[in-house]
């Protein structure tokens, strides 16, 4: 959801994976809704967000509460 954090937990391997630095964050929130959209006609029922970074992204936690009960 993300590729901030705003943690160094230990045993954490957000930063040992080295694919995120090649990765584009999707930073618009059409796209997001569009994404929960599909996975709500999907009939995903549930969602699991771990770790801080998703908390520093709001708009798209309320994107996918929008979307998935």
């Amino acid at each position: 959801m993300s590729k901030r954090c705003n943690l160094w937990c230990e045993g954490c391997y957000y930063f040992e994976n080295k694919d995120l630095q090649t990765q584009k964050e999707q930073k618009d929130i059409t796209v997001w809704d569009d994404f929960f959209a599909t996975e709500q006609q999907r009939n995903v029922s549930m969602s699991y967000f771990v770790g801080a970074e998703p908390a520093l992204e709001q708009a798209r936690l309320r994107a996918a509460a929008g979307r998935i009960p």
